[in-house]
């Protein structure tokens, strides 16, 4: 029954059933995707969870608010941000990530140039970036970011790197604006 449903065998031992996962929800209000997901994408939004809770089990929550101060001063130089379209803040951004156009150049390859992003957006920004594998027709990525610890998911089995660098960096977007969020691929509706 363990593997069947994907599960840990002290599950089925507990007094009660565990709580669902929040699923994050879509901003751009897709009206054309259908909203149930594969179990893979399922299994991956309950391993976000779950790894969110044990990061808070091994951190206290003043970690994180040193970890997020640059939140914060985010907030302080940009007060009213409701689009992050800006050219001030990806440069605010990269300079608080210590990512220059210098270092990026510098990268050999994309899949070069997603590792240091990742790093980057680790342990500058303190946002664990998990890859887990989805099914690509139906998900690229998705975050974590109204309570702490935020996160990000990206596909793994994405088929271009560049892919995997633009659903990052949108992921990240949605957390410099505090909300979760999980993106679908566009769906188009065909007459």
């Amino acid at each position: 029954l363990a593997k069947l449903y994907k599960r840990q065998i002290s599950c089925f031992f507990l007094p009660d059933i565990p709580k669902k996962s929040r699923r994050p929800s879509d901003h751009r209000n897709l009206s054309l995707f259908n909203s149930n997901l594969s179990n893979d994408t399922s299994l991956a939004i309950r391993r976000a969870s779950r790894y969110k809770t044990l990061l808070m089990e091994l951190n206290d929550k003043r970690y994180y608010e040193i970890k997020y101060k640059w939140q914060g001063e985010l907030k302080i130089k940009y007060p009213h941000i409701k689009t992050i379209d800006d050219e001030n803040i990806a440069e605010w951004l990269r300079n608080t990530m210590g990512l220059s156009i210098e270092d990026q150049l510098k990268t050999n390859s994309s899949f070069d140039f997603y590792n240091l992003l990742r790093n980057l957006i680790e342990y500058k920004l303190g946002v664990p970036v998990f890859q887990f594998k989805m099914p690509v027709e139906e998900i690229q990525g998705f975050c974590y970011a109204e309570e702490m610890p935020y996160c990000i998911a990206v596909n793994s089995i994405h088929h271009a790197q560049t892919g995997k660098i633009f659903t990052l960096i949108h992921e990240l977007g949605h957390i410099l604006k505090n909300q979760s969020s999980i993106c679908y691929p566009e769906k188009v509706k065909k007459d």
